[in-house]
């Protein structure tokens, strides 16, 4: 069995084991992890996991872009990455994509939150991050992604018009 997930030394998140105890027959997500700091990128895996994800794992945007063939439910990218911005891979990938993606981020500027969602973007967590925070996140972006999706796939129903009535 796997150890509980641990954020910060000494303190195990509970709760995340009980939700991954509650449902263990879940369909496995895959999630594509976008960090350049490798301590960073094991906690979120090593949380998702432990919670019946699928872990897929990048260090840059370009690479993150190459990983898109292996078909992620979902992304987390991180906001400062070297080489391309969290901004910049969500613009690439919101061309061909609709793919959920949460930003990642220690910055706590307005201005960036505001950017990230005129470009796409679904949800934001700031660093340091509680392992619940991270779950409930993951957990309704995923479900709000579905919805849409089965919304967009079912086919419209059109009005028939309104005939008149006739005066007497």
């Amino acid at each position: 069995m796997k150890k509980p997930p641990i954020i910060r030394k000494g303190t195990i998140n509970n709760s995340a084991c009980r939700r991954a105890i509650r449902d263990p027959m879940r369909r496995k997500r895959k999630i594509l992890i976008v960090d350049d700091e490798e301590f960073v990128r094991a906690a979120v895996r090593r949380i998702l996991e432990f919670n019946n994800y699928s872990i897929i794992e990048a260090l840059s945007g370009p690479e993150a872009l190459k990983k898109l063939s292996e078909k992620p439910d979902l992304i987390i990218a991180d906001y400062h990455l070297g080489g391309m911005s969290g901004l910049c891979l969500l613009i690439e990938i919101r061309k061909a994509s609709d793919i959920p993606i949460i930003m990642l981020t220690a910055d706590s500027s307005q201005k960036i939150a505001v950017q990230w969602f005129r470009e796409g973007g679904n949800d934001f967590i700031h660093k340091p991050f509680d392992s619940d925070f991270l779950l409930v996140v993951v957990e309704r972006t995923l479900r709000y992604a579905a919805a849409m999706r089965a919304m967009m796939s079912q086919p419209t129903k059109t009005r028939k018009p309104r005939s008149k009535r006739s005066s007497k």
